[in-house]
C-alpha cells in the first residue's frame, strides 16, 4: 500500500501521500527564500544525492543561518504533525510510527546543527543513514502489510469458493435424476420394486 510520495525530490519519503493541508504546508515550507541561505549545506533537495563537498563540509551555523534552521525545524515538525494528522485511518499504524521516529531524528539532528555540536556535513551524513534505516522499516512493514492482504485475499476466495461450492453442491443434488424403480409384478398379487 505504498503510494510513495517525495517532497522536493528525495528528501523525504513517506508511506503515504499527503493530505491537502499537509501538502501545502511542505511546499509553504520549501518555497520559504530564506531556506536558500542554508539549503544546499542540509542537502536539499535530495539528501542522498548530496555531493562529495557536502557530505565533507565541516562548517557549523551562523548565527544567520541558526535562524533558518530553527524556522526550518519549526515548519517541517508543523507539516509532519499535519501529515500525522490527516493520515486515512485505515492506514496501518506502523507508517504513523515510523514517520514520527523519523522526525524525531531530524529534530534531533537539526538540534545539534543548530547547537554547533555538528557540521553541516555530518548533518548530511546522520540523515543519509536515518533515511537508510526509515527506508528500510517502510520496506519491511510494506512487506508485512502486503504479506497481510496477501493471505486476506487469498481466504477470502477460499471462502469464496466454498460458499460456491457447497451452492453448487446443494443444486446438483436438487435437479438430480432420481433413480429409476423398476416395479415387477411379485407373483402374489403384490408389487417387487428395485
Amino acid at each position: 500500500m505504498r503510494l510513495a510520495i517525495t517532497i522536493c525530490g528525495s528528501l523525504f519519503t513517506l508511506a503515504v501521500s499527503a493530505g491537502p493541508v499537509a501538502d501545502e504546508c511542505y511546499k509553504a515550507l520549501f518555497s520559504f527564500p530564506d531556506l536558500n541561505l542554508i539549503s544546499t549545506k542540509i542537502g536539499l533537495p535530495d539528501i542522498t544525492k548530496a555531493s562529495f563537498e557536502q557530505i565533507a563540509n565541516q562548517d557549523t551555523a551562523t548565527d544567520e543561518e541558526r535562524a533558518v534552521i530553527a524556522k526550518y525545524a519549526q515548519g517541517f515538525k508543523v507539516c509532519v504533525d499535519e501529515e500525522l494528522k490527516e493520515m486515512p485511518a485505515d492506514v496501518h499504524k506502523g507508517y504513523a510510527t515510523i514517520i514520527s521516529e523519523d522526525m524525531g531524528h531530524r529534530q534531533a539532528a537539526l538540534i545539534d546543527l543548530y547547537n554547533r555540536k555538528i557540521s553541516y556535513g555530518q548533518y548530511i551524513q546522520a540523515r543519509q543513514r536515518d533515511k537508510s534505516l526509515t527506508d528500510q522499516k517502510f520496506a519491511k512493514l510494506d512487506a508485512e502489510v502486503n504479506a497481510n492482504n496477501t493471505q486476506i485475499q487469498q481466504q477470502q476466495a477460499a471462502q469464496k469458493s466454498r460458499v460456491w461450492a457447497d451452492f453448487f453442491g446443494g443444486m446438483s443434488k436438487a435437479f438430480a435424476p432420481k433413480p429409476s424403480v423398476n416395479c415387477v409384478p411379485n407373483g402374489f398379487g403384490g408389487m417387487r420394486c428395485q
